[in-house]
């Protein structure tokens, strides 16, 4: 009997120590689950963080670096003296056909030039009649053109030079209108029987360009 209880004993210490083992080992799964899952997310914070501050400053360095590209910008559209900012604008005159500069056959034509801030001149012929095939190959040129201005303020003069190499000169009347200076264009390119070195002809008037005023300067 003495024995009997003896091993019942025994045989309660071995279950017990058996459930324990048991239970421990069951919880320590879970814990680690817990603690991988605390890890993940500790990590997924930092990572959001480091996201939101790395956006932070790609955005200080954008506002950071747009004045500079503003100012180059502006910088650029305000190539012209302060003397030369007077005189921008479009100036314009209507010119017969037997005038050979217009290259027109019959009919009028609009000669325009657009003096912009950049300091470059816009040059267009507007044909109000039959335009002339002279030169067609070069036509397309001679309708408009791109060069370039300054106002000079020794002379008081606008000088225009064009792509060719030939200079126009315009002198400024009391009411701002430009005139053409036929003396200074003769004495500043090669002419040769009224044509310039490109085959344009040289006006035969000193053309008066009467100054188109914008809507911004009423």
């Amino acid at each position: 009997m003495k024995l009997s209880l003896n091993f019942q004993s025994y045989l309660a210490k071995i279950i017990t120590v058996g459930i324990c083992s048991f239970l421990t080992a069951c919880d320590f799964p879970k814990q680690s689950a817990d603690q991988i899952a605390a890890n993940s997310t500790n990590l997924g914070e930092q990572k959001q963080d480091a996201q939101q501050e790395g956006k932070r400053l790609t955005e200080v360095a954008g506002r950071t670096a747009l004045p500079h590209a503003q100012s180059s910008e502006s910088a650029a559209q305000e190539i012209v003296s302060t003397q030369s900012r007077p005189y921008v604008g479009r100036y314009h005159v209507i010119v017969d056909c037997r005038e050979k500069f217009a290259l027109c056959a019959q009919g009028k034509a609009e000669f325009m030039i657009n003096l912009l801030k950049d300091g470059t001149s816009h040059r267009t012929l507007i044909y109000l009649g039959k335009m002339s095939y002279e030169k067609k190959s070069n036509q397309a040129t001679r309708v408009y053109q791109q060069n370039t201005w300054r106002f000079n303020p020794q002379t008081r003069q606008i000088e225009i030079r064009r792509i060719e190499g030939v200079y126009f000169y315009y002198n400024v009347n009391e009411n701002g209108d430009l005139v053409i200076d036929l003396k200074n264009i003769y004495s500043n390119n090669e002419i040769e029987n009224g044509r310039f070195i490109d085959g344009t002809y040289v006006p035969t008037q000193e053309y008066v360009l009467k100054k188109l005023i914008s809507e911004e300067e009423n």
